[in-house]
């Protein structure tokens, strides 16, 4: 445990803000100033509200000392990745084509995490449209090591749960975009089942691919996000309308017993040697605590990727395909690369970041050059 507040988990913090130990307007003004201090280099933010989160904050305490603590997310922080509607904050896509457009209403997933209590700090960056480059507002940088990519797309949620600028952030995932920026930044993230959390209010990538995903620092934490989350959505035809359980119920308890599936072929080839080892390393240490380790072959799944992003692109040229033919020369030039506050769109202004490959934003150290392997992987259609 750690007496920080910015990099406790939900099953942390939610004990003592309920106890009024820890009040959520705390939590909220520690995370905004490590923004302030931290975001011009590590670029995880797109967009931040901070008097509207204090202001959510200061609400969620006075809800709890009044006897109205709704749960364990009650004054826990969030963060959405910019493909996902907040109403009043804008959604840019990370993308040129669409830098003022401002959401009139919550997506599913936002409006049922702030029915649980949630307080939104803003929209991360990610791959533009969740798979091309991140070109527009700036390469998001793993805090572990800025020289090294954090995953993708989600690549601001990975960055500002690491950095402990947020305690919790939703993600999409068609190729990995959840799962890549969690394993990268040392965090935990789930690419739910297709259908059981619903994508309304969320711009597409692949419509028949896509999931919502939970991210956060521990099992715990993701696993009440996606009860929060979880669950059928008239505004959603793909959604499931099955019973939420308690994802929370099972955790802690031992593995004796559980089938554990162990792909061998595809799965394992062209793995970098520690990845490999740690790979093993997991498996003997599930064996070692009672699981079942099942071999498995999944026959013909190198041609799954090529299958999946044909799919995917087709999906996605049609979502954007008036984008395609009235603004294609947005993708082929640099925005200045600006963030919006809303206290900069209040007063009808922006700021205007205009950064170079070597000078970096106003008040922060010199930036240095994108890393080469995050530009390339930054590129690759991989990345939904």
């Amino acid at each position: 445990m750690t007496d920080d507040l910015t990099f406790m988990s939900v099953t942390e913090l939610a004990p003592r803000i309920e106890t009024k130990e820890i009040s959520p307007v705390d939590l909220v003004e520690a995370q905004l100033a490590k923004i302030a201090a931290k975001d011009d280099v590590l670029r995880a933010f797109i967009h931040v509200d901070p008097e509207r989160a204090l202001g959510l904050a200061r609400a969620a305490e006075g809800e709890i000392a009044a006897g109205g603590y709704r749960g364990p997310l009650h004054g826990i922080t969030v963060a959405h990745k910019d493909i996902i509607d907040v109403a009043g904050m804008p959604t840019t896509g990370a993308s040129k084509v669409m830098p003022h457009r401002i959401a009139t209403a919550d997506a599913t997933v936002a409006s049922r995490l702030r029915g649980a209590g949630t307080v939104c700090l803003g929209k991360l960056n990610l791959i533009e449209f969740a798979s091309g480059s991140m070109g527009v507002f700036g390469f998001a940088r793993n805090p572990w090591n800025l020289s090294a990519y954090p995953g993708g797309s989600s690549s601001g949620s990975g960055a500002a749960l690491a950095a402990g600028m947020v305690t919790l952030a939703t993600g999409t995932d068609t190729g990995g975009s959840v799962r890549n920026p969690a394993c990268f930044c040392g965090l935990v993230g789930l690419r739910p089942t297709y259908g059981r959390v619903s994508r309304h209010g969320c711009i597409p990538l692949s419509w028949s691919q896509d999931s919502i995903g939970p991210m956060g620092r521990t099992v715990g934490d993701v696993a009440l996000m996606l009860g929060a989350t979880a669950g059928g959505d008239r505004f959603d035809a793909t959604s499931a309308p099955l019973r939420v359980p308690d994802f929370t119920a099972d955790l802690g308890k031992e593995v004796t017993g559980v089938r554990i599936g162990v792909p061998h072929g595809f799965f394992m080839e062209d793995l970098d040697p520690q990845v490999l080892a740690a790979m093993h390393a997991a498996i003997q240490q599930f064996a070692a605590l009672g699981a079942v380790m099942v071999p498995i072959a999944l026959p013909a799944s190198e041609f799954a990727p090529a299958a999946s992003w044909t799919i995917a692109y087709s999906e996605s040229f049609v979502y954007h395909r008036d984008w395609f033919e009235t603004r294609s020369r947005d993708g082929r030039r640099r925005c200045s690369g600006w963030r919006t506050r809303t206290s900069d769109r209040r007063r009808g202004t922006r700021r205007d970041r205009r950064p170079s490959r070597t000078t970096s934003r106003p008040g922060s150290a010199r930036r240095a050059r994108p890393h080469r392997r995050a530009r390339k992987d930054a590129r690759s259609p991989r990345t939904g």
